[in-house]
């Protein structure tokens, strides 16, 4: 378990190897994020190369990450037009349809506020948890 303040990571499932829908070798896993009196449930693949568990502030890097490029389109067309995808695919339409679903929880889960903070700290999204810490402290603070 990892945490961050009152901010806990927890693995439910996994690691368990995969390939991935390319065929990418993976480590796949289910984790348990919980914030105050909330939480979510996220999937999470990471390469076999990492053989390190997840960490509150490597996962949240990548959720916040997501969550501006669904926050930042105006829909499904927009958000596949940024990303280099195909508008017209039902898997990407899929993969859209997921990624505003786990944005919406990571909403739930930080609040608007604490989230728009953190996607505009550069440091919160670099990927590491020393970057994240300190952005975590300036922000919700």
């Amino acid at each position: 378990m990892s945490t961050i303040e009152a901010l806990t990571l927890e693995i439910l499932e996994g690691p368990d190897w995969i390939r991935d829908k390319d065929g990418h070798e993976c480590y796949a896993y289910s984790l348990g994020l919980s914030f105050a009196d909330r939480s979510m449930v996220t999937p999470w693949q990471q390469g076999i190369a990492i053989t390190d568990d997840p960490t509150v502030g490597s996962v949240l890097a990548c959720l916040i990450s997501d969550w501006r490029t669904v926050d930042d389109c105006t829909g499904f067309a927009s958000w596949a037009q940024d990303l280099g995808l195909n508008p017209d695919s039902i898997s990407d339409r899929d993969m859209y349809q997921q990624g505003v679903r786990l944005a919406d929880d990571l909403e739930d889960l930080l609040g608007r506020r604490l989230l728009v903070a953190l996607s505009d700290d550069e440091d919160a999204t670099h990927g590491d948890d020393t970057h994240f810490f300190a952005a975590w402290a300036r922000v919700s603070s």
